[in-house]
C-alpha cells in the first residue's frame, strides 16, 4: 500500500533534488479519507501531466484542431490535405465499405442478413452517417473477406507515412504480403528483419519526402 504523505514532505524531497520533476505516485496518495487533498500538491501534479503531454504532442507532430463532433480542442496528425473531421473520415469510410461490398456482386438487401440489419440500418454505415466500432468492421471483414486496414487506409492514409508516396508503397507492400503463401512469408519476414538491423537510426523513410 502506498504511504500518505503531505505536500510539505513532498517539497522537502524535491528540494533535496531538483532536477528531478517528477511526483512519484506515493508522493501523491494523499490522505484521502480525511480530505486532506492538498492543492499544491494537485498542481505539482498537474504541471507533471501538462510538461509529459507537451513532450508527446511534439514528438508524435500533433496540431491543435476542431472538431464538430467534439465540444472541446483535440489534437491531430495532419494528413496531406490537412486536418480532415471524423465525419469526413466517416464517409470515406463508408464509400469503400460500400466499394467492397459491390466487388462481390452484392447489394444491400441480400449483405443485411449476414450482419443482422435492415437495409435502412445498414446503409447508414455506407452514406457515413453511423458510425463503424470496430468490431463492426471486423464483422464486415469477414463477410465481405478484406482486411479492416484497407478501410482505415482510404479513410487516413497519413498513418502509413509522412507523404502521400511513402503511405501508397506501404500500403501496396502490405496486400503483396497478405498473398504470399505462408512459407514465403516467414522468409520475407527474415529479409525484412534483417533489412532493418543494418538500418542505420535516423534513416529518411522516404526519400521522395523532404
Amino acid at each position: 500500500m502506498l504511504r500518505a504523505v503531505s505536500a510539505v514532505e513532498y517539497r522537502f524531497k524535491l528540494a533535496q533534488n531538483p532536477k528531478v520533476f517528477r511526483i512519484s505516485d506515493e508522493a501523491f496518495a494523499l490522505n484521502t479519507a480525511s480530505g486532506d487533498i492538498d492543492r499544491e500538491s494537485k498542481a505539482l501534479r498537474a504541471m507533471e501531466m501538462t510538461a509529459k503531454t507537451q513532450n508527446h504532442i511534439e514528438s508524435a507532430g500533433l496540431v491543435e484542431a476542431r472538431d464538430p463532433e467534439i465540444d472541446s480542442p483535440i489534437y491531430r496528425r495532419e494528413g496531406f490535405e490537412g486536418i480532415v473531421e471524423f465525419g469526413e473520415m466517416d464517409k470515406k469510410l463508408g464509400e469503400a465499405l460500400r466499394i467492397a461490398r459491390e466487388e462481390h456482386g452484392l447489394t444491400r438487401p441480400e449483405l443485411v442478413p449476414l450482419v443482422g440489419l435492415t437495409p435502412q440500418v445498414y446503409g447508414r454505415y455506407e452514406r457515413g452517417e453511423a458510425k463503424l466500432h470496430v468490431t463492426r468492421l471486423v464483422h464486415l471483414g469477414e463477410l465481405l473477406d478484406f482486411s479492416p486496414l484497407d478501410l482505415i487506409f482510404a479513410a487516413a492514409p497519413h498513418l502509413w507515412g509522412t507523404s502521400e508516396n511513402e503511405a501508397k508503397n506501404r500500403y501496396r507492400l502490405m496486400k503483396h504480403i497478405e498473398k504470399l503463401p505462408a512459407e514465403k512469408t516467414k522468409l520475407l519476414l527474415e529479409i525484412v528483419e534483417s533489412f532493418l538491423a543494418l538500418q542505420p537510426s535516423g534513416e529518411a523513410k522516404d526519400p521522395d519526402h523532404k
